[in-house]
């Protein structure tokens, strides 16, 4: 029997691909069988607005956000403007994002109550939050909401080359980054010409806050914090840049000429020119007790599966088996690029599912991955998390069918 959530999934499929009379269909069948979805309420009001029915679209908006906090929240922070503007297909496609990584957005809520409290949200005076992207545009715009789900900033700052004219979320114009080489330039080089507050915590499409309660005032102890690399064993091992806190005399440092290398830009931040940094400028760098506070970038382990880890924020796709709607993940894989698709990360992600128990995802991942390309140099390694994965479906099937 298929799940509403998974009815969803299916009627997102056909949104999507702009087979609106088949999506109005399935999303009817979802709320004849729970009248309080809504999830699919939303996006049939955001349905009949791309019909050109505006105030139906408006009435079946406030309805569903009326009944889901997580909701009122993204209509709040990014629907909204886009009703306002008629801008209801890219809605469609924003409000399918949101739903993939729905188990991301973390809402406090007051103990001894069910009700998510916005006034719960941890105050950072004096931190810009920010996310650079012009390439996975809504995605970094969902994350930059889930962090807004749980904190307060003094800014909040979009560098893209797409202006979304959100209430919250000030986009400011940059030139398209054609390349992870270009991303690295422009965060050495150009952030600290955008950054006003002592303080930026960069976040990015598969990196943002995970538990705001476990923020640490000593974070701003140091100019620089971020996930602990674990291939590396030396002091210098404090580094990953995708969700990093940084202060602005660090940004101002970094723009020396002197720094001529900058790609991987965290890597050579952390490493190639600390000592320069450290020298010149005073920068300080946060040590690894306090890093695996902060943040965490690595492939989830067996042992980790068990005992979750918790931390601030992560950063990478293969730390995402946590924040993806396990319904919704052939929807997530559907919106990203093929270089994305055939990525190790996207392999490692599948190693993760793996290691977790999650072995439908796992399958589904590996299978997406050859079904893109059967000869992938990880081959290997791609046919292995398909035999584990089917080994573990058909033991969890065995263990069902004994109990």
């Amino acid at each position: 029997m298929v799940s509403s959530s998974q009815a969803l999934a299916i009627a997102i499929q056909h949104h999507k691909a702009g087979r609106l009379s088949e999506a109005e269909e399935v999303y009817g069948a979802i709320l004849r069988q729970v009248p309080q979805a809504a999830d699919a309420l939303y996006l049939w009001g955001v349905l009949r607005g791309q019909q050109g029915d505006r105030p139906m679209a408006e009435l079946l908006s406030s309805q569903a956000c009326a009944q889901d906090p997580k909701l009122r929240l993204f209509d709040a922070e990014l629907g909204a403007t886009l009703r306002a503007c008629g801008a209801f297909d890219h809605l469609a496609r924003l409000f399918a994002a949101d739903v993939a990584v729905r188990p991301g957005c973390r809402l406090l809520v007051r103990a001894g109550t069910r009700d998510p409290d916005p006034a719960l949200r941890l105050h950072l005076p004096g931190v810009t939050l920010c996310c650079i992207d012009t390439f996975y545009h809504d995605y970094a715009l969902v994350a930059l909401k889930n962090c807004l789900a749980q904190c307060r900033f003094e800014d909040v700052l979009f560098l893209s080359d797409r202006d979304f004219g959100l209430p919250t979320i000030r986009t400011r114009l940059i030139d398209p980054l054609p390349s992870s080489e270009a991303y690295s330039r422009f965060v050495l080089k150009e952030l600290h010409c955008h950054i006003e507050t002592p303080y930026v915590l960069l976040v990015q499409w598969d990196g943002f806050i995970q538990d705001a309660r476990l923020w640490s005032e000593e974070f701003r102890a140091f100019d620089y914090i971020g996930a602990r690399w674990t291939m590396f064993t030396d002091e210098a091992n404090v580094g990953n840049g995708g969700f990093s806190l940084r202060s602005r005399r660090l940004l101002q440092a970094t723009a020396d000429p002197d720094l001529v290398e900058v790609h991987p830009e965290d890597y050579h931040m952390c490493r190639t020119y600390r000592g320069l940094l450290q020298e010149r400028y005073g920068i300080t760098y946060a040590p690894a007790a306090l890093a695996d506070r902060f943040s965490v970038e690595r492939v989830v382990s067996g042992a980790e599966a068990r005992e979750p880890l918790e931390t601030f924020g992560f950063h990478s796709l293969y730390r995402m088996h946590r924040v993806i709607s396990s319904d919704h993940l052939e929807n997530f894989l559907d919106d990203l690029p093929v270089s994305t698709l055939r990525s190790d990360s996207m392999i490692l992600l599948g190693v993760s599912y793996l290691n977790a128990s999650m072995f439908d995802e796992a399958h589904t991942i590996a299978s997406r991955i050859f079904s893109l390309e059967p000869n992938h140099q990880q081959k290997e390694l791609i046919s292995t998390i398909l035999a584990r994965s089917r080994e573990g479906h058909e033991s969890n099937d065995s263990e069902k069918h004994k109990s």
